[in-house]
């Protein structure tokens, strides 16, 4: 446990803890992925290619994810993800006040530069936290006492990209002086 700005950060390895918060994590894709309003949501922003798939498959993608529950599918997929990670990161403060999120993202920012630098590799996982019931039963799991779980994210080494997701052209992102 290290705590910096009133942020503490809890690091879990073990593997019993780690498989708990997975299955937590796996209900609440469960929910999520129940909620229609939610799947609207997610369609549209997987139909505007914002995950780098090409505009046909953006389509096929925003149409399943709209129109499908993929919830059981997801929530398996990330219980892997956690178990599997060799650390799990949980950012923590005794406050839920706009200050204490703003202070766990500015920890968060540090821990990321500080983890790409070494080469690990960050993954924020929320869908735990956007459920106010499952952030207290996180808590529990991870064993935060009385601090409130502001921040849940997987740490691990990186496998070396064998494919890059497609890059915008350099010149519709330069800002030129014409």
């Amino acid at each position: 446990m290290i705590k910096e700005d009133d942020v503490t950060l809890h690091l879990i390895d073990e593997p019993e803890q780690k498989r708990s918060i997975g299955e937590l994590q796996a209900e609440a894709d469960e929910a999520q992925m129940a909620d229609p309003a939610y799947r609207k949501e997610l369609g549209y922003w997987v139909g505007t290619g914002a995950l780098g798939s090409s505009w046909f498959m953006a389509r096929i993608g925003q149409a399943v994810v709209s129109h499908f529950d993929l919830g059981d599918r997801e929530g398996r997929k990330n219980l892997k993800l956690i178990e599997r990670a060799p650390v799990i990161a949980l950012l923590a403060t005794h406050a839920d006040t706009p200050t204490a999120r703003v202070k766990t993202g500015q920890v968060f920012e540090r821990l990321a530069f500080l983890a790409s630098a070494e080469d690990i590799g960050v993954h924020p996982m929320s869908q735990i936290l956007e459920r106010p019931e499952m952030r207290t039963e996180l808590a529990a799991r991870a064993g935060t006492g009385e601090a409130i779980p502001q921040h849940l994210i997987r740490l691990g080494y990186v496998e070396e990209e064998r494919t890059h997701t497609p890059r915008w052209p350099l010149g519709s992102v330069l800002l030129t002086d014409h």
